[in-house]
């Protein structure tokens, strides 16, 4: 894991921390609302949850575009 995955990782649990559920019932939650966006998924994480713009980038992307692992 580099620096930047670990980084990312570690914002995902920060803000995991902060809304007191995991990133998969997150993921439920988003699914539910129909959204397909991602904009209007960050969008709708800022306005539901507080999140910041950052925070709310890296939960989209984190649910949506994970880093494939690297393979030699």
């Amino acid at each position: 894991m580099n620096s930047l995955d670990a980084t990312l990782q570690t914002q995902i649990e920060t803000i995991q921390d902060k809304l007191g559920m995991p990133l998969a019932e997150l993921a439920d939650i988003i699914k539910r609302t129909k959204l397909t966006r991602h904009d209007a998924i960050r969008a709708m994480l800022i306005r539901e949850y507080g999140l910041g713009y950052y925070d709310a980038k890296a939960v989209v992307s984190a649910i949506f575009d994970p880093t494939p692992e690297k393979t030699n």
